[in-house]
């Protein structure tokens, strides 16, 4: 597995290298794990309406970036106190949804840190019943891209203003 660990917090560069790392022949097959953080920004999931998602006034007022991923799923607000991780198979051969496979190393390492860790059937990652992780994936050819944020020291504050 290749492992990056992205030194910019924009989130137009990191989607722009998910994509890169997803669709370029000339890297190999090895599976990648990208892991990155954001500037303030609202990621809108691909088949949102914007308008309908977001509180424009505020996220204008306050320099929050916009962002629409390729993944489905809903929208969230991120920002430096939150963690984003992606895996990227080149060769995937699963037919489906496989996000049980994507967030098993997430729990994994959390239950070795005696931390209750579980995945539910909306693709969430819990600790009891306290979302801290939400998941999305999308496929190309046969690539699959899944990616997901873990809430750690979020502006609770901003992601409640920014998001309707």
């Amino acid at each position: 597995m290749i492992y990056i660990n992205s030194s910019s917090a924009s989130p137009y560069f990191n989607f722009a290298l998910e994509e890169y790392l997803m669709t370029e022949k000339d890297l190999g097959d090895d599976e990648i794990f990208l892991f990155w953080r954001t500037n303030p920004t609202v990621m809108i999931g691909r088949y949102q309406n914007t308008y309908c998602e977001i509180n424009e006034k505020y996220v204008k007022e306050n320099n929050i970036n916009v962002v629409r991923r390729n993944s489905g799923g809903g929208t969230i607000y991120t920002d430096m106190g939150a963690w984003h991780f992606t895996f990227i198979e080149k060769n995937h051969k699963e037919n489906g949804i496989s996000f049980g496979k994507f967030t098993a190393p997430i729990v994994q390492a959390l239950r070795q840190e005696n931390i209750d860790a579980h995945f539910n059937s909306r693709n969430d990652l819990l600790i009891g019943n306290k979302k801290f992780s939400g998941n999305a994936q999308y496929r190309k050819d046969d690539a699959m891209l899944h990616h997901g944020s873990i809430l750690f020291n979020t502006d609770i504050k901003a992601m409640v203003e920014s998001i309707t």
